[in-house]
């Protein structure tokens, strides 16, 4: 019981801390491995990953 307490605790103190969190990533898209690729198509890939995850407004929190 007393485990139970305490998970429930660190639980509920997890989770007050991430309500609203905004991201900021680094993306890498490596094309070393793909004989013959369009190495054009992968930096585009990687561009349009990246301005998606940054750019987007995730919440409404400033």
């Amino acid at each position: 019981m007393k485990k139970l307490s305490i998970l429930l605790i660190l639980i509920f103190i997890l989770s007050v801390n991430s309500f609203a969190q905004e991201l900021r990533c680094n993306i890498t898209v490596s094309s070393t491995r793909i004989q013959g690729s369009n190495k054009n198509l992968f930096r585009t890939m990687q561009s349009d990953l990246y301005e998606f995850m940054n750019n987007r407004k995730w919440t409404d929190h400033v």
